[in-house]
């Protein structure tokens, strides 16, 4: 969707208006990459704002205070800050619009309705996947609000309830959606897949009628389409990767697991204390509520490619985190506060800690459970560790060590693999006919491979698998962050 691009990219567009010069991505690459990374700071404020705001609203300024330095140290979060993708953008739209739905509920339509619509369809416009996740999510805060007056409840109570939520939701979800596709535009095109669809009906009675349809319904593209294209990519999902194992298909524990690993220590104690302290005393805000809906949908998640993807349920999770330690910091027993305190100053500087020595790529992160740091690539692949971010650093590996050319294995979409220096081995130009036709090309060549590569679920090909197989059989010459370096 547009808007992170739209952002991203302004400062540049009002550089090439102010200056007259168009950008030279291939000469400017390092500086375009500043000025295209520098507005993903405006989410950011807008995730820390929010959520301080969520977590004072139930634990006072100190949850709040908490909840923010919780979100500054996590190192994936501070990771993906430098990327200006779509994740954190959306993750923060959607917990403004979280913010303003759960205060706005005894107010008026226009405050009720028509806002959270607006910041619905921006939601949408930084992320597709807004379309599930925001509902859930909304639904999860109407619900917390009817267990905190279940007294009253009876079944025709719980009727009334239930419809005003699907007629709330149902308003909220047609104007967001329609702001989105009047935003987005369309080419005013047709639809090549929809014509091809429509010519292979076998229904004599509906196929003109749908030939006609298609070839004259000049709609496309637009934002239709997007949101058809996530639904359809949700529902066919991805090959998976953990331990050392993948699957062709995505797997129903896979984030399940994937939070064991990538959630630092202290976040990992935080998160089983606040879920014991909620069952312990019985009390569901909504923050608590969200949180558990979320983590229930990520087994129905298909999409299996890094926690990235569970971003609001993360923050989600450190904003409960934020409230339960102001809880427990305000015991009234002097040597248990002074005990707690203190247990809780050493998991912040455990925190700095993993995030000072794994940044900048705190994507990378994996916790001493998934093997740590240095080894973490064996347990988890794609952007939760290698996300094409390593070729700066392989580049300076060469130089270092004198190599005029090296063969890379590379995994992501970095322009520079196709620099002077590296031969970018690709598989689909690559035409082997067995494993020895690829080691009589490599012969004499020292051969970089990206850790998302050789410890992936990207390699389908049987004879590209073996030759996958056989280098993790080897022990490589050297490595860096993100590539493991063998001499053939």
């Amino acid at each position: 969707m547009p808007l992170p691009v739209q952002v991203a990219t302004l400062p540049a567009a009002i550089s090439e208006w102010v200056t007259g010069n168009q950008w030279n991505t291939w000469e400017n690459l390092d500086d375009l990459k500043l000025w295209v990374r520098l507005p993903n700071l405006v989410f950011w404020f807008i995730l820390l704002l929010t959520s301080f705001r969520i977590a004072s609203r139930f634990g006072g300024a100190l949850a709040g205070r908490l909840t923010t330095l919780i979100l500054v140290l996590s190192p994936d979060l501070q990771g993906h800050l430098p990327f200006a993708t779509t994740d954190l953008a959306v993750t923060s739209c959607i917990l403004l619009l979280l913010d303003f739905y759960a205060t706005t509920r005894h107010l008026k339509w226009r405050s009720r309705i028509l806002i959270p619509a607006l910041l619905y369809a921006i939601a949408m416009l930084a992320k597709a996947s807004t379309l599930l996740f925001a509902p859930l999510c909304m639904a999860a805060i109407t619900f917390t609000g009817w267990l905190q007056n279940r007294e009253s409840w009876n079944w025709r109570e719980i009727q009334v309830r239930v419809r005003s939520l699907i007629e709330e939701q149902f308003q909220i979800i047609a104007i967001g959606l329609s702001l989105v596709l009047i935003i987005c535009g369309s080419d005013f095109r047709t639809e090549p897949t929809f014509i091809s669809w429509a010519h292979g009906l076998t229904d004599q009675i509906w196929k003109p009628w749908f030939v006609w349809l298609s070839e004259n319904l000049a709609i496309f593209n637009n934002a239709g389409v997007a949101i058809v294209y996530q639904i359809k990519h949700n529902l066919q999902g991805h090959g998976a990767y953990l331990f050392e194992h993948s699957w062709p298909r995505a797997v129903s524990y896979y984030f399940p697991i994937l939070f064991f690993l990538k959630f630092p220590i202290p976040i990992l104690i935080g998160w089983f204390g606040m879920l014991l302290r909620t069952a312990r005393t019985r009390t569901f805000n909504w923050p608590v509520v969200v949180s558990i809906v979320l983590w229930l949908f990520t087994w129905n998640c298909r999409v299996q490619i890094g926690l990235r993807l569970q971003f609001p349920f993360f923050v989600m999770t450190i904003i409960c985190i934020g409230i339960w330690l102001s809880e427990i910091c305000s015991i009234t027993t002097r040597w248990k506060r002074l005990t707690i305190q203190i247990l809780i100053g050493c998991a912040f500087i455990s925190l700095a800690w993993d995030t000072f020595r794994v940044w900048p790529h705190g994507s990378r992160y994996v916790n001493p459970i998934g093997g740590g740091i240095q080894e973490g690539y064996r347990a988890v692949s794609d952007s939760n560790y290698d996300w094409g971010q390593g070729l700066p650093e392989l580049k300076t590996w060469k130089q270092h060590h004198n190599r005029e050319s090296i063969d890379v294995w590379y995994f992501g979409t970095d322009p520079q693999i196709l620099q002077p220096g590296f031969r970018w081995i690709e598989p689909q130009s690559w035409q082997i006919r067995s494993s020895e036709d690829f080691y009589n090309r490599v012969n004499n060549r020292t051969v970089a491979i990206s850790t998302t590569i050789l410890y992936g679920c990207y390699v389908r090909d049987p004879i590209w698998l073996s030759i996958i197989h056989d280098y993790r059989k080897k022990i490589p010459v050297d490595r860096t962050e993100f590539f493991l370096i063998f001499e053939n």
